[in-house]
């Protein structure tokens, strides 16, 4: 690796430095109507570069003004590409900080137009380099352009190759013959626009309708089938259209796709739909020449209308009260948690020296895994040549990104946290109320304490990558009221597969979970389709957001459902879920209770009568027990527990008698898990959280039936998930 790469660190603190530098302009800034330069600042020049679609699309001459610049700045989503970049110019800064969670996008813009423009004031020369063209769906950098004109600095945009270049070659379109019409996807929708059908038609950033914010974990394009059913309201439910995604990498092919626009609505083919996505629908109708026009030389179509705006271009060259928001945001700038660090990746020197060596192309498109054994890239991993040698958009991008790199401690961090209450409650405690740089120095205290690692760079990447491939972070009780509906996880740390899915009082059984989607189809005992992806809201609450229906429906258009976490209420609930704790009255566990193990008797289930008379397992009495500070411990049962110790507790779903701890078969020395919990001969009322009663008669009939299975500690698991998910997901997340 480079040693002279840049540290995220460095990179950090210009960035502060320069948010301060920015908002301390706040009061200078005016507009003006003719060239002019503002107060305080000397002539400088802007120079706005595209880096194009494919790996480094930089001319020879553009890299000469990047070499030679004052200053650098760029917003590019190639990885390779931003490598390239940062070894070339290790001080150049990385626009996309600016982007936030919560954040509207305009604000983005105005602050990114402000980054451009602060060290051209100061009469320097600044070079910016956008991805694709610079011009092509980019506000700030035509504001910048304008304001810097307007202030006599000299100003150029240099054009780069965009998505609608390579689309034209890879598809064959001649926007000449018939002509070519081309929107952003969610304007053409809010305005009705007019599509032509008789025309090539183009449609930008089809993966994010009506998204006015930012995601960096990739939107969820909630309101997609709402835009296809307004498609075929104009082109008829099965035209065909094109998802085209451009190639990124050399000698790798462009994403074609040809879809049924019917075929759009199905959710499997709507998670294909991304950010970078691109529709591409062939004309239509054939419209003959009209004589009257073609004599007067008209070009104006008949019928041909769109709402008249009050101006045929937008303004942006303002300084309103929402442009200087940008620079009140400036004011309190800190790059957001969800910002990813580009690091110096091995698969991004390959792709680097694939870019600038043909013969290297030549070999790779021949034979991937003999252009990857070249000495060169000796310090490529055996994942990234996997993922390399596949050839794959996907897998590149993965493999250069270092999406892929694991922090097993970290994981093994957070999991630590995510499974034991104790210490989540310690770290919580530790790093409550502090500054968020104590609260660092606190947490990496107790890590060190604990014997634990973790890497702050891989700490987001950890907690997606067990939220996503894991389902007991998961573990709770979710409500949609308008629809009815419950939704109960309860999570299998050791075998995601063992995890229990309720909706209503419906068990799905026949569910899959892949790559954070939760799947099934409707059966003989579920009267539902569901598709769920579990998700954490910008409070580091849980939800689940998806589609629920029935096969006499057609698949939802968009997704039907939100369901918030229920609050488990322990506050409330602590009082009668513990107060066995204290007890040593045996009365006070009277009943009967069915009880299961881990090991070779895990089918069995056992019968534990507890009454005047005393213990009885599976009707023989036992000689030896005691029940002590809410323990119960036996020895002399029957083969499959003949000895053990238990804790009980309240459930206070339906108030039933539960029970965890350890137990031993006869002759064996084994220590296995045990469990059970009371059985009733009718459902009994629900006493559990507040929730609407159409939902206490599901959480109920749902502790009801598992009792002679063995029960499911539910308010147990889902109060301790509720905690210690916020301590990971609200306050550890939060620490950088």
């Amino acid at each position: 690796m480079n040693k002279s790469y840049p540290k995220y660190e460095d990179h950090q603190l210009a960035w502060e430095e320069l948010a301060q530098g920015i908002a301390s302009l706040k009061d200078e800034v005016c507009e003006i109507p003719e060239p002019k330069v503002l107060p305080n600042s000397k002539p400088g020049e802007l120079t706005i570069i595209g880096s194009g679609i494919e790996t480094i699309g930089v001319s020879l001459g553009d890299q000469k003004l990047i070499e030679s610049a004052d200053k650098v700045l760029f917003c590019v989503a190639d990885p390779a590409t931003i490598v390239w970049l940062k070894r070339l110019r290790p001080d150049a800064m990385d626009l996309y900080v600016l982007y936030g969670e919560n954040k509207v996008r305009y604000i983005t813009y105005m602050q990114m137009a402000e980054a451009q423009l602060y060290w051209v004031r100061q009469g320097l020369k600044v070079v910016v380099i956008f991805y694709g063209h610079p011009g092509i769906f980019v506000l700030s950098t035509h504001r910048a352009i304008k304001l810097a004109r307007r202030e006599g600095h000299k100003a150029v945009m240099k054009a780069g190759v965009c998505a609608l270049d390579t689309l034209c070659a890879d598809l064959g379109v001649d926007p000449c013959h018939p002509g070519l019409q081309t929107h952003e996807a969610t304007d053409c929708l809010i305005r009705q626009r007019n599509i032509d059908s008789s025309l090539h038609v183009i449609l930008w950033q089809v993966g994010l309708i009506g998204e006015l914010g930012y995601r960096r974990q990739g939107y969820l394009n909630n309101n997609f089938s709402f835009f296809i059913q307004w498609l075929q309201s104009i082109y008829g439910q099965d035209y065909e259209v094109v998802h085209y995604i451009g190639s990124r990498y050399p000698t790798i092919e462009p994403l074609i796709e040809p879809y049924k626009l019917s075929e759009l609505h199905d959710p499997d083919n709507q998670v294909k739909i991304t950010g970078l996505s691109t529709f591409y629908i062939p004309p239509r109708d054939v419209v003959p020449s009209h004589l009257a026009t073609v004599k007067a030389l008209g070009i104006i179509k008949e019928g041909q209308h769109i709402v008249t705006p009050k101006s045929p271009l937008r303004e942006i060259g303002l300084y309103g009260p929402r442009e200087m928001e940008a620079f009140d945001d400036f004011a309190k700038f800190k790059i957001p948690t969800s910002y990813k660090w580009q690091g110096e990746t091995a698969a991004s020197n390959f792709l680097i020296e694939l870019r600038f060596d043909t013969d290297l192309q030549a070999l790779y498109a021949k034979d991937p895994i003999q252009a990857l054994n070249d000495p060169r890239f000796i310090g490529l991993s055996d994942k990234e040549r996997a993922l390399l040698a596949s050839r794959d958009s996907g897998a590149i991008q993965i493999a250069s990104k270092g999406a892929y790199q694991r922090s097993v401690p970290t994981e093994k961090a957070i999991t630590q946290i995510l499974t034991n209450k104790p210490y989540a409650t310690q770290v919580l405690k530790a790093i409550l109320g502090q500054s968020k740089v104590q609260a660092r120095k606190a947490f990496n205290t107790w890590l060190a304490e604990h014997k634990l690692e973790l890497d702050w760079a891989y700490l987001h990447h950890s907690i997606d990558f067990i939220n996503r491939n894991t389902l007991f972070p998961w573990t709770g009780v979710y409500i949609e009221p308008e629809q009815k509906l419950v939704i109960c996880i309860i999570g299998n740390q050791a075998d995601r597969r063992k995890s229990i899915l309720y909706i209503n009082s419906y068990r799905v059984r026949n569910y899959t979970f892949q790559n954070g989607v939760i799947k099934w189809k409707n059966s003989n005992q579920v009267p539902c389709n569901g598709f769920l992806r579990p998700d954490i809201d910008l409070k580091g609450k849980r939800r689940m957001i998806g589609k629920v229906w029935v096969d006499t429906q057609s698949t939802p258009v968009g997704n039907n459902l939100i369901a918030y976490e229920v609050d488990p209420d322990r506050k409330n609930s602590l009082s009668q879920v513990s107060y066995l704790t204290k007890s040593s009255d045996i009365k006070a566990i009277y009943g009967t209770f069915a009880v299961r193990t881990t090991g070779r008797f895990a089918k069995v289930i056992n019968e534990f009568h507890i009454s005047q008379g005393g213990l009885d397992i599976n009707g023989v009495k036992v000689n030896s027990f005691e029940f002590k500070d809410g323990r119960l411990s036996w020895m002399g049962g029957n083969k499959a527990c003949y000895g053990g110790e238990v804790y009980l507790l309240v459930d206070p779903i339906i108030k039933s008698i539960e029970l965890f701890g350890s137990s031993y078969a006869k002759q064996e020395a084994e220590i296995h898990k045990c469990y059970g919990a009371q059985v009733f001969e009718s459902r009994p009322a629900y006493s559990g959280p507040a929730v609407p009663q159409w939902a206490e008669a599901a959480l109920a009939t749902m502790a009801y039936e598992n009792g002679p299975k063995g029960g499911l500690l539910l308010w147990h698991k889902w109060e301790k998930q509720n905690y210690v998910c916020t301590v990971v997901n609200k306050y550890i997340s939060d620490l950088i």
